[in-house]
């Protein structure tokens, strides 16, 4: 049996990672919009890649022992 939904979560990551690479230079600058977008974007991600997918990961690593 598979890890539930890998290839979902890979993407996730690298999508995650591009926006961030994309930002990366403004937030460098303190360019207070790119902050702000940056945030915009990671807080509803993170509350929700732990909160639905990494529990999801964990159910499954639990019921592999």
């Amino acid at each position: 049996m598979g890890k539930p939904d890998q290839e979902d979560h890979k993407k996730i990551h690298e999508n995650f990672k591009k926006s961030f690479s994309e930002l990366l230079p403004k937030n460098e600058c303190f360019d207070n919009r790119a902050i702000r977008m940056a945030l915009t974007d990671a807080i509803p991600c993170i509350i929700a890649h732990n909160g639905k997918t990494d529990m999801k990961y964990a159910k499954y690593y639990e019921a592999q022992r």
